[in-house]
């Protein structure tokens, strides 16, 4: 004997199914995204020793040029991060200054 479902426990079924795919593509994408940050790391490592080894140049003094590097661009990210929060603020009191919907009253 075959039970039917009626049209909202098959949409039930259906809508548990997709989240649990996409829960599930989301850990993958993630588990790949890290390990290729990781590769990527490893490779750099690797390329700042064949630099200093092939150029005769101190790892020292090469890891110091990747540290500076890697502040520049952190300190450029922050400035962009608080130059967005800034916005979403002015956007935010620019919003909350105004009713939203309703007409201002202007009084004589």
């Amino acid at each position: 004997m075959v039970e039917t479902l009626s049209k909202q426990q098959r949409a039930r079924a259906v809508q548990v199914r997709m989240r649990s795919r996409s829960a599930g593509v989301r850990v993958r994408s993630q588990r790949r995204l890290a390990r290729t940050i990781l590769l990527g790391s490893v490779a750099v490592g690797v390329a700042i020793y064949w630099l200093a080894d092939a150029y005769g140049v101190e790892a020292r003094n090469l890891l110091s040029a990747l540290w500076v590097s890697i502040g520049f661009v952190a300190l450029l990210a922050g400035l962009a991060v608080v130059g967005g929060f800034l916005l979403g603020l002015a956007k935010w009191c620019w919003r909350r200054g105004k009713a939203v919907g309703k007409p201002q009253r202007r009084e004589p």
